[in-house]
């Protein structure tokens, strides 16, 4: 079953954070210098959808001394 067929996955920032091992702080940061993954809000909570965080890494990822 592919991630399309799963529906909406959504990672709360402790959850995100909890899956990068680095602080909630450390994901408010980037959202306030417009880094990090994508988000939204959804009633005053901060969502991250598994599919945007998945293209934010394999965007970022850095292989050696690069």
């Amino acid at each position: 079953m592919s991630n399309s067929d799963q529906g909406l996955v959504l990672l709360t920032t402790e959850e995100l954070a909890k899956l990068l091992r680095c602080q909630p702080e450390t994901l408010a940061n980037w959202r306030s210098r417009k880094r990090g993954p994508a988000y939204v809000r959804v009633a005053g909570r901060v969502l991250y959808d598994t599919s945007d965080v998945r293209r934010w890494l394999a965007d970022h990822l850095r292989i050696g001394d690069q």
